[in-house]
């Protein structure tokens, strides 16, 4: 049961390390960790860019407060009006985020933070997200 079900049991935090070793003894995979609710923004600071005429710095942090790694999430950045109506969003893949030392990785580790620029047009909103979006 364990072995055809390892997939979804490896999902669990309790039993994750077991499929592990045994996989690595067995060369054989399971699926990456996921676990969204593990996953958070903060510190999000958007301000004019310095340099750039209509044009914004957006500064965050995100985080894997999970006991393993899990891979870089899709991020949705969401301006609204004054009555909270969307006025403009996107959705920016790890690659569009990841820059420096952390272009090309796949995964956030465990217990880690990681710093989060970006450059966007200024759409003129009072009020602003920055959101993980699930797969």
């Amino acid at each position: 049961f364990s072995w055809f079900n390892k997939d979804i049991l490896s999902q669990h935090p309790q039993l994750r390390t077991y499929f592990e070793h045994t996989c690595n003894m067995l060369a054989c995979k399971i699926s990456h960790y996921s676990n969204a609710e593990l996953l958070s923004v903060t510190g999000l600071l958007i301000r004019t860019h310095p340099r750039t005429d209509r044009a914004l710095k957006v500064d965050a942090i995100l985080r894997n407060d999970g006991l393993f790694k899990q891979k870089f999430p899709r991020l949705q950045l969401r301006f609204t009006d004054i009555n909270d109506r969307a006025i403009a969003s996107r959705n920016f893949n790890p690659n569009e985020y990841l820059k420096g030392e952390l272009t090309g990785l796949k995964f956030i580790p465990a217990s880690t933070e990681v710093r989060l620029a970006l450059e966007i047009v200024d759409p003129d909103a009072i009020g602003y997200s920055l959101m993980i979006m699930l797969d």
